[in-house]
């Protein structure tokens, strides 16, 4: 079998990071490419046929456990334990395929290892362009944010720092509540400055 591990959400200051692992004896659908290069509606199709063909789990990272691990400049610990917990649900004898967060994937690959045991894995940054298994993976894995931040219930955007539509939402929440919900990341620098200009702008 062969198995990709892939992630969505990792930048956002909205919504969970959510990791997923596809397992498999191959990945012959059509069309599968990176998530991030399809549509939200082709991502939704694509996604319903490989749940048909594949092995696949998810796990959820909550706001509140994201917030916990990057006060502490940990957020790379958070996915490498995600990761391997993922990795450990598969058959240890698979191949497996991961798309690395650590700049270097070397090290994310041993940081794996000394978690699961010994297994056989290639890391590789954007693994999720090269190997349709782990392309599968972030399809999943971003259908299922998807849903995650739609089910929310506002219209607040993609959930991106760079995208001007989460910002305002954001601003516009701090303004009239003066906290912020529990879905969002308040570790994130978006949130710091959106505190800070506030409060500035009250002194004036």
């Amino acid at each position: 079998m062969i198995v990709g591990v892939d992630e969505a959400g990792r930048g956002c200051v909205i919504g969970p990071m959510v990791i997923c692992g596809v397992g498999a004896e191959s990945m012959n659908i059509k069309g599968i490419k990176d998530s991030k290069l399809l549509t939200p509606e082709k991502r939704e199709k694509l996604a319903h046929a490989i749940k048909k063909e594949v092995i696949y789990y998810y796990k959820i990272l909550s706001p509140k456990k994201i917030d916990e691990y990057t006060r502490k400049n940990k957020l790379n610990v958070l996915e490498l334990e995600g990761f391997s917990e993922i990795i450990k649900k598969f058959d240890p004898s698979s191949k497996f395929f991961v798309d690395s967060c650590d700049v270097n994937s070397e090290r994310f690959k041993r940081n794996i290892i000394s978690i699961t045991g010994e297994i056989d894995i290639v890391s590789e940054h954007k693994a999720d362009i090269k190997y349709p298994i782990v392309s599968a993976a972030s399809i999943l894995a971003k259908v299922k944010r998807d849903k995650f931040i739609k089910d929310i219930g506002y219209d607040l955007g993609s959930g991106y720092p760079s995208d001007k539509k989460t910002v305002s939402f954001l601003k516009n929440w701090y303004l009239e509540k003066k906290d912020f919900p529990d879905f969002v990341r308040e570790s994130w620098d978006t949130i710091k400055k959106i505190k800070e200009n506030t409060k500035q702008q009250q002194l004036i």
